[in-house]
């Protein structure tokens, strides 16, 4: 118990509070900025790795994802919660694919804060968006080519930056990797 709360601790769910003991704490978009500053890059480093890696199995099950981001984007009633979970089970694909045992770790770590503050998350959530880079990312390892994969996340993550700034200008802008 006491290991669980200091991971807890660690990627900033709960904070000690003296005397009181430990206490969830409150997430501020600050917070939600940091945890996907990280996210991208261990993105970044999940595809740099899966390259070559992927078995057609794997392509199978990212395609699926794509299709199920298509059904929700196209949809009346925009699942965000949904899509969130399309988003990261297809980054999840990815870093699995690697065989990186800590990166899979801590990628499923970060994960946690998105599950208890949804509301931060969800607004920045766009199936469009989504399935857009998404496909292209699939179609950039489908090739095997680790710098059009990288080169592709970086683009990615510029134009994820540059959206950002446009809907939600209160928050820092996060900085996409530029060294490959």
């Amino acid at each position: 118990m006491r290991d669980a709360l200091h991971r807890l601790e660690g990627i900033g769910v709960v904070e000690r509070k003296h005397p009181r003991g430990i206490c969830v704490r409150s997430w501020t978009d600050h917070d939600a900025v940091e945890i996907l500053y990280l996210m991208d890059a261990l993105i970044f480093l999940s595809v740099k790795l899966a390259v070559g890696r992927l078995t057609e199995e794997d392509f199978e099950r990212l395609e699926q994802i794509l299709l199920d981001t298509r059904r929700n984007s196209e949809s009346e009633a925009v699942d965000r919660s949904l899509q969130l979970a399309l988003d990261l089970e297809f980054h999840r694909v990815i870093a699995k694919a690697t065989g990186h045992a800590r990166l899979i770790e801590q990628l499923d770590e970060l994960t946690l804060p998105l599950d208890l503050w949804p509301k931060v998350f969800l607004r920045r959530i766009l199936p469009d968006f989504s399935f857009r880079q998404h496909t292209e990312l699939l179609a950039a390892l489908r090739s095997g080519d680790r710098k059009e994969a990288v080169d592709c996340v970086v683009r990615h993550q510029q134009e994820t930056e540059a959206l950002e700034l446009v809907l939600f200008g209160d928050t820092p802008p996060r900085t996409g990797h530029t060294d490959a």
